[in-house]
């Protein structure tokens, strides 16, 4: 009986060896790249040096300065951010091989050693929601928000905190043409919306 059980496991284990098989192939890091070290995983030099150079900026310019990557990253939530989402996915960098395991990490370990930036003390205004989101998310498709007047059409003055402005953009389906607002951009809509509240 003994003799019989140590077959048939050995048969088992016979049947599950074999070749690994996976959709999704990560590349080995980029001899370019070379070594990554410790503290290239937390700063942004490390990062354009290692990733964003050879990988990023020839199509994105703008990938060039920490300020320029901000709208794509959501601090300490890279499942949220569009630059590590999109590589991890294999959406970019186009017309190249996708980013190795390293390289992830590094992208990974960079968002979640940023800081979330604590919002100014004091009334969010029309003009701070102008110039931090209307402006950099919004007016490309929605130029007539220019204006505080335009932008009540969006308000719900009776239940602000359920206004469209919000939803759309807590649910994602705005903006279309630029990342997903950060948690921080619709926090400081819905403290936008509080004043609204009688």
């Amino acid at each position: 009986m003994n003799k019989l059980f140590l077959l048939m496991l050995l048969a088992l284990g016979q049947a599950c060896v074999g070749e690994k098989k996976s959709d999704l192939q990560f590349s080995a890091p980029d001899t370019r790249t070379g070594s990554i070290t410790v503290n290239d995983l937390e700063t942004f030099a490390g990062l354009k040096s290692k990733i964003l150079d050879g990988k990023c900026i020839s199509c994105h310019q703008n990938f060039a300065t920490e300020e320029g990557i901000a709208k794509y990253v959501v601090p300490k939530k890279p499942e949220f951010s569009k630059l590590f989402t999109e590589v991890e996915d294999g959406s970019m960098p186009k017309g190249s091989s996708p980013l190795s395991t390293l390289e992830l990490e590094v992208v990974m370990t960079y968002i979640n050693n940023l800081k979330v930036a604590t919002p100014p003390s004091g009334k969010v205004d029309f003009i701070r929601i102008q110039k931090q989101i209307l402006i950099p998310s919004c007016v490309q498709c929605h130029q007539n928000i220019t204006s505080e007047e335009n932008l009540m059409k969006w308000i719900d003055k009776k239940r602000p905190l359920k206004s469209l402005f919000l939803k759309v953009v807590t649910s994602g389906s705005m903006p279309k043409k630029a990342a997903k607002l950060s948690l921080e951009d619709q926090d400081l809509i819905r403290e936008y919306l509080q004043h609204f509240i009688h």
